[in-house]
């Protein structure tokens, strides 16, 4: 039975990754071009693929300009899922995203 939990969240999530750009507009604002290394925060995010559970329930995150930040962490811990997030690949379900204090 496990085995077969385990291939039905894979199955969901590959579905999940295949609808992430339905309906996403990108945003581009020539106002808000990074032109300098910038501060990083993340308040309070959560996120969860589209009709998934949460991929990562809760999370906060400061990083200052200019310096080096690692993530590390297990296969599937979120790591990737953080920086889709950063990149704006990807919506919070919740909590904000700064880049420079613009959300």
């Amino acid at each position: 039975a496990g085995q077969l939990q385990e291939a039905a969240v894979g199955l969901g999530r590959a579905v999940a990754l295949a609808k992430i750009n339905e309906g996403y507009s990108w945003r581009r604002d020539p106002a808000t071009q990074i032109t300098a290394p910038p501060r990083i925060r993340m308040d309070k995010v959560r996120f969860a693929y589209p009709g998934g559970a949460d991929v990562i329930p809760e999370f906060t995150l400061d990083v200052a300009p200019g310096t080096t930040t690692a993530m590390v962490g297990t296969s599937g811990a979120g790591k990737s899922t953080v920086a889709g997030l950063i990149a704006g690949m990807l919506e919070p379900v919740e909590g904000h995203i700064y880049i420079d204090d613009v959300d």
